[in-house]
């Protein structure tokens, strides 16, 4: 969501004019106009538009909402606006069993074109953690000692990825898998 709010407008002669008036809201993406999903005009004040609707795929884009009042003054406001998909997935076969002290490969796949952080989690105890890893789209394997963790019973191991983008901390989905060592 974006929150604009606008009162007046300079023009490039250092002349500032009050908007008066319907203002009329045209918004653009890339140069492209697109079409908001409410009416396109509203009165002196604030308005909120969702990008969601026009973001829809992973890069950069910028957007421009225009304002132009009754009297023909123009206000308008840029935004760059970043879209991450950040996710991770895993093809781990649970099913498997591993004897007492067998080191487990944990196999995943993350997303996102940005520096994150994979958090390994056995049961409630974080256990490793990946830092600053850019690999996107990329299969990856954590192995996870035997000789360390790997005690009779069967063991929760949780994944998920952590990032900040633009000062905000961002966490994907949490991956859950069981691991079974047992007694040979």
């Amino acid at each position: 969501m974006a929150n604009y709010t606008w009162k007046d407008v300079t023009d490039s002669n250092n002349i500032t004019t009050v908007m008066s008036g319907r203002i009329d809201v045209g918004y653009s993406a890339e140069e492209q106009i697109l079409t908001p999903d409410s009416p396109n005009s509203s009165y002196q004040g604030k308005i909120t538009f969702d990008l969601s609707n026009f973001n829809t795929t992973a890069g950069t884009r910028k957007y421009t909402l225009t304002f132009t009042d009754s009297l023909g003054n123009v206000s308008s406001k840029t935004w760059t606006i970043q879209m991450v998909d950040l996710k991770i997935t895993s093809d781990f076969n649970s099913a498997r069993t591993y004897t007492v002290g067998q080191d487990v490969d944990f196999s995943y796949t993350p997303y996102g074109a940005i520096a994150k952080d994979t958090h390994f989690i056995l049961d409630g105890t974080e256990i490793y953690t990946l830092t600053n890893n850019t690999a996107n789209n990329t299969p990856m394997s954590y192995k996870i000692s035997g000789a360390t963790y790997g005690t009779h019973g069967a063991h929760m191991l949780e994944v998920y990825m952590t990032a900040t983008l633009n000062g905000v901390s961002i966490e994907t989905n949490h991956i859950k898998k069981d691991i079974v060592w047992f007694n040979a």
